[in-house]
């Protein structure tokens, strides 16, 4: 066992270093924590704030999953920078070590403004592989769609727009997402529009190299929006991007999910039922009729009756837009719900000052 010794300590919040003999953080009231000098990271608690993996220096906590730890780091030369990192008990897993190389190696290999940039790839003296990658502030789309119901129409396609370039990309290459959800979907304000970052291939099917990272009859994916072939842990192609993408637009268009209950009623829904008319999910919202009718098309159950591409996808999307009759009504209802989203950004922001 490493002896442990602690000459600093740190501030849980901001990250900044002081004495031992203070206890409280002079900018934030924050209570200090004790910095260990040579214990590696091998959880998410706090004490690892101050720690070194590598040339990197662990700041804050930003996230702690079933699979991963989000910390951010910086740099020596005081870069800020986002550290993924497996959990120890699945870093001597085979299967979850090689599927988080997987997710690395497709991310490093997408090359796409959507797309969390990642700058290195490594494992710690622990045994535990992280992943370093740019720093993104914004809210999950998970978070807008909870705070302000529903996304306007402008935007919905400036939103979905982005995600089907980035899903287009990633489909040339041979990837399909398989994990496509409102919890993966980061928005940022530049300049009045949301801009979109698509998070997490940890779940991705190379196609070219057609890895077997998973066993038969596993079912991967998030049961709200998971093609039927995903549900019955069937052959999947980007057709079945397609279908989540559709329920993603379902969602944020009334603000309901398609299907609702327990994870084996949600899954037998995706396989055997079509989503009620939005009309009918939120009595409130108004959609276009065409641009309904194309996204009840991508949550078709045979993947040969939707969009056989995000791009078919897209343009069906587009040209409902176009032949949308009553365009001013739905630019002068989508101002209010715009100015949420926005405001809701500003707040997360000075939040997080």
């Amino acid at each position: 066992m490493v002896q442990e010794t602690s000459t600093k300590r740190v501030c849980p919040k901001c990250g900044g270093k002081f004495d031992e003999s203070q206890s409280v953080c002079p900018s934030d009231g924050s209570t200090l924590i004790l910095r260990r000098q040579s214990a590696p990271i091998l959880t998410g608690d706090k004490s690892v704030i101050g720690e070194r993996v590598g040339p990197y220096e662990v700041l804050l906590m930003r996230n702690t999953g079933n699979k991963s730890f989000i910390f951010e780091v910086k740099t020596d030369s005081g870069q800020r920078l986002a550290m993924k990192m497996l959990r120890p008990e699945l870093s001597q897993n085979k299967s979850s070590f090689e599927r988080f190389q997987q997710e690395a190696r497709l991310a490093l290999a997408m090359d796409h403004p959507n797309t969390v940039k990642v700058h290195d790839f490594a494992t710690s003296p622990s045994g535990q592989p992280y992943l370093i990658m740019e720093l993104v502030e914004g809210m999950t789309l998970a978070k807008v769609l909870g705070e302000n119901g529903r996304l306007d129409i402008e935007t919905f396609k400036s939103t979905f727009q982005q995600l089907c370039d980035v899903l287009g990309a990633a489909h040339k290459r041979g990837v399909i997402h398989r994990d496509l959800k409102p919890e993966h979907v980061i928005l940022s304000d530049q300049s009045g529009k949301p801009s979109v970052k698509l998070l997490d291939f940890g779940c991705s099917k190379d196609l070219e190299r057609q890895q077997k990272l998973t066993v038969p009859g596993l079912v991967i994916g998030n049961a709200e929006f998971m093609s039927p072939e995903q549900c019955s842990a069937g052959a999947i192609d980007a057709r079945s991007d397609v279908y989540s993408l559709g329920c993603l637009m379902y969602y944020a268009l009334t603000g309901t999910r398609p299907f609702t209950g327990n994870i084996v009623t949600v899954l037998q829904k995706h396989l055997s039922e079509a989503p009620p008319s939005m009309k009918k999910a939120n009595a409130e919202v108004s959609v276009p009729e065409a641009l309904e009718k194309v996204v009840l098309k991508a949550m078709e159950k045979d993947p040969k009756q939707r969009q056989q591409s995000v791009g078919e996808l897209w343009r069906e999307v587009e040209n409902a837009l176009v032949q949308e009759k009553d365009e001013s009504t739905n630019a002068s209802e989508a101002k209010p719900a715009r100015g949420k989203f926005l405001d809701s950004l500003v707040k997360h922001f000075k939040k997080t000052d």
